[in-house]
């Protein structure tokens, strides 16, 4: 987002405090920074050209899969860890597959299986 234009003159509300550029900074508005993660993945299909070609991070390494591997290339990088961040992961689908760190490939792995569990036959 560059820029927003209100298109009425008076607010639906106002939130005594409250300043969406220090939300941001805080990173309570899910766009700021949050703690820095060590980030490692396993990524297969589409998801190969794009983390090669547009990275993660400055300094983002990465390395092709062994050939007996499900996965084409391994990557790391050093990232923010976001709620922006989880649901990229999570719309990755089978894409991707979140080695480390270990906390959050136990989120992404809860969250996956909630989801299947929706779609399980009875």
């Amino acid at each position: 987002m560059v820029r927003a234009t209100a298109l009425v003159a008076t607010p639906a509300r106002l939130a005594a405090g409250f300043g969406l550029d220090q939300a941001i900074a805080e990173g309570r508005a899910d766009f700021g920074q949050g703690e820095l993660i060590d980030l490692e993945l396993r990524v297969q299909g589409y998801l190969t050209e794009v983390v090669r070609y547009c990275p993660l991070a400055a300094g983002q390494r990465q390395e092709d899969e062994p050939p007996e591997s499900d996965f084409e290339l391994r990557v790391w990088a050093r990232v923010p860890s976001t709620g922006q961040l989880l649901r990229w992961l999570l719309g990755a689908g089978d894409n991707v597959e979140v080695v480390g760190p270990a906390d959050l490939r136990r989120i992404v792995a809860a969250q996956a299986a909630k989801a299947a569990s929706i779609y399980r036959d009875s």
